[in-house]
């Protein structure tokens, strides 16, 4: 297990949804894991309870998100997730979170099969039907070619690569004849309540992550995960692509602000064992500190404080006394910890 893992917290344990059904994380939320036949051999989908406006008046039912890959196992899972987990209502959204087959494949029979449309980005929608109508579906050749001109020299890999050439029909034979476009900053009122789409790049060509502050829940697709790294690739359809900044780039939540905690360097346990215990001979002492101090220490510091020295003693000269009357105005800084203000009451 990667160290850092550690630090997640799992509120289900290890607990899991059991094949066919459906597991509440809140109210109105629902988890599936299906297999896939793959080294990765799971997927996680989500259910979303959902209203959405018909001709004849509002539409109970389920918003999909995600859909597994198009083989029978998939189907048949479905299948068994309808009967145990809709409580007889329909299925009238599917969202995909972007075009990858183990998300995408079974979109177009979920849409049929419910009449239900489809929300994707413009872009995974329009490279998911180049892939299912063009004449390489992301192999052949030309990729080997590619591969190749990279280092990829491992001729069982080559064959592989060039053998792919139906690979990504046979698991998304088709998609959805339209479509409804999902964009950054879109915001989605599922069950009432708002979901903040969320773009993201270098998995994908424009992955949607979903965000719902009243729930503080993310649907993060596969934009962030926890055991494995989320595959980061260049192709030869965009060959100078530079797929690993454009990740990230956008691997944060739309909004959030990025400051350097100063004070945090003390309390780094991937470089300081047991950083928040008092250890009198501790090994490397210099090295657990924070910046301003030990082999960070400020060169202008002895200057600064012969500055406040020299201020302070030619005030006591012509003030005997200085009351504080009032509370400090401090500096909002992540950096520098002082007063903006302080009401003092000075007797001469």
């Amino acid at each position: 297990m990667n160290p850092a893992e550690s630090r997640l917290h799992y509120p289900l344990g290890e607990s899991l949804p059991a094949s066919g059904c459906a597991m509440e994380l809140a109210p109105g939320i629902r988890w599936i894991r299906m297999g896939l036949p793959f080294a990765l051999d799971h997927i996680n989908l989500w259910l979303l309870r959902d209203t959405l406006d018909g001709p004849h008046g509002p539409i109970q039912g389920w918003t999909v998100v995600d859909c597994c890959v198009d083989i029978p196992a998939a189907r048949t899972q479905w299948e068994a997730v309808f009967d145990s987990a809709l409580e007889g209502l329909p299925i009238v959204r599917v969202i995909a979170t972007h075009m990858h087959p183990d998300h995408l494949g079974l979109a177009h029979w979920l849409c049929e099969r419910w009449n239900a449309p489809l929300w994707i980005s413009a872009t995974d929608y329009q490279v998911a039907r180049m892939g299912c109508l063009g004449p390489t579906g992301f192999g052949g050749d030309r990729a080997a070619e590619y591969f190749a001109s990279h280092g990829l020299n491992d001729p069982q890999a080559m064959e592989q690569i060039k053998a792919r050439t139906g690979y990504f029909p046979s698991l998304v034979p088709s998609v959805p004849p339209s479509y409804r476009r999902m964009m950054d900053g879109m915001v989605l009122t599922i069950d009432g309540r708002a979901w903040r789409c969320i773009s993201g790049y270098g998995h994908a060509p424009e992955h949607i992550a979903l965000y719902c502050e009243e729930l503080n829940l993310l649907i993060g697709g596969d934009m962030m995960l926890p055991r494995i790294s989320t595959n980061v690739s260049v192709y030869e359809q965009e060959p100078e692509s530079d797929a690993l900044k454009l990740f990230l780039s956008r691997n944060r939540v739309k909004g959030d602000k990025v400051v350097m905690w100063y004070v945090s360097g003390n309390r780094d346990e991937d470089m300081i064992d047991r950083p928040y215990d008092f250890i009198i001979d501790r090994a490397r002492p210099r090295t657990h500190v924070s910046f301003g101090f030990g082999i960070h220490r400020c060169v202008g510091i002895r200057l600064a404080e012969l500055q406040l020295k020299i201020i302070w003693e030619e005030i006591l000269k012509r003030f005997e006394n200085i009351e504080v009357v009032g509370e400090p105005k401090r500096v909002y800084s992540s950096f520098v910890k002082g007063y903006e203000t302080l009401p003092v009451r000075i007797a001469g």
